[in-house]
């Protein structure tokens, strides 16, 4: 079973649309899929219409939480809303090696992939969160300002744990990528020296369509699978294949 958590340190970067997406189009493929929702928000178990559940908050404290299977080989478990939130300071000053929620992945069977959508700031929750990762895919906007979150959130994991932090195989995927604009074209330049720092082949291009989607309590490939963005989530899920087998 592989792990893959898709955190970011800045808000507006298409975290939630990538996590939905690429675990949709993981168990499309056929693997075993549970997608697991790491923010308060919710937004994940939201855009399929799951009623809040205590979840991943009730996994932390030593209960159990509900996997709910929304499509064919695709589970979801809630965060907990407030009540994960509510955990922050004592995560804080938990080691993730310590972590309840750490020995509950382990007992875990069955299932090809989890993936993880991270709160978007680099808190205890997204910091335990992608210890237990196996990759961690880091979406950037095709700008300035998220590619400096993308820094802040490589500067927070180093602080948590060193050496470590530099172990983690980490992966930048682009998205609202506009090939045409002259600021993407920037934010290519601004990248070139991240190649120490895989970036993904795949490029996530600006869609309405993921917006529908989500307002429809849909996926992608439910709202429209023939629309560009569809085929930018499968091209990530075949370029995630090669790591998950």
């Amino acid at each position: 079973m592989k792990r893959i958590a898709i955190a970011s340190a800045k808000g507006g970067t298409g975290k939630t649309t990538t996590a939905v997406g690429l675990a949709h189009a993981l168990s499309l493929c056929g693997l075993r899929v549970l997608l697991v929702d790491c923010d308060p928000r919710r937004h994940a178990a939201m855009q399929f219409g799951l009623p809040a559940d205590p979840g991943l908050a009730a996994l932390l404290q030593g209960g159990e939480a509900n996997a709910t299977e929304v499509r064919p080989l695709l589970w979801i478990v809630d965060s907990g809303g407030d009540e994960l939130l509510q955990l922050e300071p004592a995560l804080v000053t938990t080691s993730p090696r310590d972590c309840l929620w750490t020995r509950a992945l382990r007992s875990m069977s069955g299932l090809d992939v989890v993936v993880f959508d991270c709160p978007p700031a680099p808190a205890a929750v997204q910091l335990h969160t992608v210890f237990v990762s196996d990759l961690v895919v880091i979406p950037v906007a095709s700008d300035a300002f998220s590619l400096e979150g993308c820094q802040t959130l490589l500067r927070s994991l180093e602080r948590a744990w060193g050496d470590e932090a530099r172990e983690k195989s980490l992966a930048v995927l682009p998205t609202f990528y506009d090939p045409a604009s002259e600021s993407t074209r920037l934010f290519d330049t601004q990248l070139q020296p991240w190649r120490s720092t895989k970036v993904l082949q795949t490029r996530i291009r600006p869609s309405d369509s993921l917006r529908c989607a989500a307002t429809r309590q849909r996926t992608i490939f439910e709202d429209a699978p023939e629309s560009p963005a569809a085929r930018d989530y499968l091209c990530l899920a075949e370029e995630m294949r090669a790591f998950v087998h």
